[in-house]
């Protein structure tokens, strides 16, 4: 596939901030196109691979007391556990897909096929919230408040203050809530990461075509990377 190299580059910039911290703002695959644009074309079908789910968006908006209320829509959203898996074969045209193969083989200049693979990992951060004793009065709403007063002092793992929080007021809470409170100056939040990142790793074979274009044939190389290089490499076309 043909991509500026500008493109491109922004492609891996962003795959390298995913795999930092989790993002809302963008996909690696177009899910009803592919991956146009990339040295290798990867069909919608691999949006599973590259860890795309369609899930829960926190959509909001405001009411007539000045709240935040969520409604449930959904949207595709990308995150890091790569997995592609063994006998997964990816070309770098989007015709080896569409076109018949004795018409696919013309336009065809490489392939990949992974022979074994592990997933990826992403790392495991815990969160912890912490309010800030005698900050009430900077709080702009009453289920601010209702949080606020309903934890102590002390540091807490994240979902144990939410248990905190749910029993005393029956409200969830959302870590965009506490961190609505950490801007006005009444939260804290610190983050470990408890488990490094697992790059996870693939190991594939290059086929190339011969010279009448009669088929595609080991060219005796077999490559073995992680599934973040792997992804990097069917970007850019370079490992």
């Amino acid at each position: 596939m043909h991509g500026t190299a500008n493109s491109r580059q922004k492609l891996l910039e962003d795959l390298n901030s995913l795999i930092q911290r989790p993002r809302y703002d963008f996909v690696l695959l177009d899910c009803s196109q592919g991956t146009e644009g990339w040295a290798f074309y990867l069909l919608p079908s691999f949006k599973d691979a590259l860890d795309i789910k369609y899930l829960t968006k926190g959509r909001r908006q405001k009411s007539s007391n000045d709240e935040s209320e969520k409604h449930n829509s959904f949207e595709w959203q990308q995150r890091s556990a790569f997995s592609f898996k063994r006998g997964y074969r990816i070309y770098d045209t989007k015709d080896a897909y569409e076109l018949d193969w004795s018409e696919a083989l013309k336009k065809i200049n490489s392939c990949v096929q992974v022979r074994t693979a592990k997933a990826a990992v992403p790392e495991h951060r815990t969160t912890y919230v912490q309010k800030i004793a005698g900050k009430e009065s900077v709080l702009t709403s009453d289920r601010q408040r209702a949080i606020y007063n309903a934890l102590d002092n002390s540091e807490k793992e994240f979902s144990k203050a939410t248990d905190d929080v749910k029993k005393k007021t029956e409200k969830s809470v959302g870590l965009d809530t506490i961190e609505r409170m950490k801007k006005l100056g009444a939260m804290k939040i610190r983050f470990m990461i408890t488990t490094p990142r697992n790059k996870g790793s693939v190991t594939f074979d290059t086929l190339l075509p011969d010279k009448e274009k009669t088929g595609l044939f080991p060219s005796g190389k077999t490559t073995t990377t992680t599934q973040d290089d792997f992804i990097r490499f069917l970007i850019s076309g370079k490992l």
